[in-house]
């Protein structure tokens, strides 16, 4: 699962996907597709598979400073 900033995403699939065992899923915690899901189906080797993830979870606040240690806790996925 990678849980960075929507602009990282691309990067850091770019690192792990090298070390994902055959039959791995690779998700994200972006809520956004625009063209990252594209861009990730792209790069993805035959044997894993990309599942792009929609918590929810947050509060009425945005951006960087409004995360907090227990954000995704007991929260829903989709």
């Amino acid at each position: 699962m990678i849980c960075v900033p929507v602009g990282a995403v691309e990067e850091v699939a770019r690192q792990v996907l090298p070390f994902m065992k055959p039959g791995s899923i690779l998700t994200d915690v972006a809520s956004v597709r625009g063209q990252l899901g594209p861009t990730l189906a792209a790069i993805l080797p035959e044997n894993v598979a990309y599942v792009p993830g929609h918590p929810m979870a947050g509060t009425e606040h945005s951006g960087p400073d409004a995360g907090f240690s227990t954000l995704f806790e007991d929260r829903w996925a989709l």
